[in-house]
């Protein structure tokens, strides 16, 4: 079950333009997002009850009806575009119950007409510690990643990828940098599509709902 926000701003897919914004939302006036979750009655919504630099952000609550471990609610965007050098992905995040989440994700996906490469990172909050998706699908530890986020806390999270050569190139979180150069994403076969999809995803660790506020998602060729 999933509703579409439709924002009012100036959103350029141009990914072939160094430098350029293809996706920017602060959910004030942003791009348009669609919302997934399990079961009936997850929340993924924009809110005023938590600003961030005096702008609304978006909340992002797993379902309280019938909760398990590993709902999730995620927030998609999607953009017409052909990457041919590195994508930046920015975006700062707060997670207001760290305990209760097992994971929180962003994801680029990108299908090129004939593959699909995936590459996808996540804080495994209940290590403390960040993971990239390897080229054969697995979660694999950023070695080096252990952090203890504050709870209730703004965080930023910055990460690159070479879609041209499928590799991974950095990711920042505080004031902490990895290389990743050296891993490769994963490729599968794939439609005769072409086109980019960013997820932002909660995974719930137990019973309790996760909550988690999304804020300045940027998504542009560094």
């Amino acid at each position: 079950m999933g509703k579409e926000y439709i924002r009012t701003v100036d959103v350029r897919s141009l990914a072939n333009v160094p430098g350029r914004i293809i996706i920017f939302d602060n959910f004030g006036i942003g791009k348009a997002f669609v919302s997934n979750y399990t079961g009936a009655d997850g929340r993924v919504e924009i809110t005023q009850s938590l600003r961030y630099n005096s702008q609304a952000t978006c909340r992002i609550k797993t379902r309280v009806t019938s909760p398990a471990a590993d709902d999730q609610a995620s927030l998609t965007y999607y953009a017409n575009i052909t990457p041919q050098k590195q994508l930046q992905l920015d975006l700062d995040f707060y997670l207001e119950s760290l305990e209760n989440a097992r994971s929180f994700e962003f994801w680029l996906t990108y299908l090129d007409g004939t593959y699909i490469h995936y590459a996808k990172i996540r804080f495994d909050s209940q290590n403390s510690k960040w993971q990239y998706l390897n080229s054969a699908g697995t979660w694999t530890d950023i070695a080096g990643s252990t952090q203890l986020l504050i709870i209730s806390g703004w965080h930023h999270a910055t990460m690159v990828v070479d879609f041209f050569n499928d590799k991974y190139v950095s990711l920042s979180s505080e004031n902490a940098s990895y290389d990743l150069s050296s891993f490769a994403v994963q490729v599968d076969d794939g439609p005769a599509a072409q086109y980019l999809i960013l997820q932002i995803l909660l995974y719930s660790h137990s019973t309790t709902p996760p909550i988690a506020y999304i804020a300045n998602v940027v998504l542009s060729v560094p």
